[in-house]
């Protein structure tokens, strides 16, 4: 993790240093460093931004029955989670 890239790639395997809970806590960290809280589409897209490419996390975030939980970020939360 740099200065330029404050949050870790996640992959969604026990390869990850990180559980699911606390990534998402990171990204909510960094989205409060912002000058305003961006909406719920734009917060959904963040967390795909940093999911490991060809990772089941991408795989899952890419899913189309994902597309229901995207739509309000606590949903989305929540998804993820499980």
């Amino acid at each position: 993790m740099t200065q330029r890239d404050p949050i870790k790639e996640f992959s969604g395997t026990q390869d990850d240093d990180i559980q699911p809970t606390e990534f998402l806590k990171m990204v909510n960290r960094y989205l409060m460093t912002q000058s305003t809280v961006p909406p719920d589409d734009l917060r959904v897209a963040t967390v795909g931004y940093w999911l490991k490419t060809d990772s089941p996390a991408e795989e899952w975030y890419n899913e189309p029955t994902t597309q229901p939980s995207k739509t309000k970020y606590v949903d989305f939360e929540n998804a993820f989670k499980a």
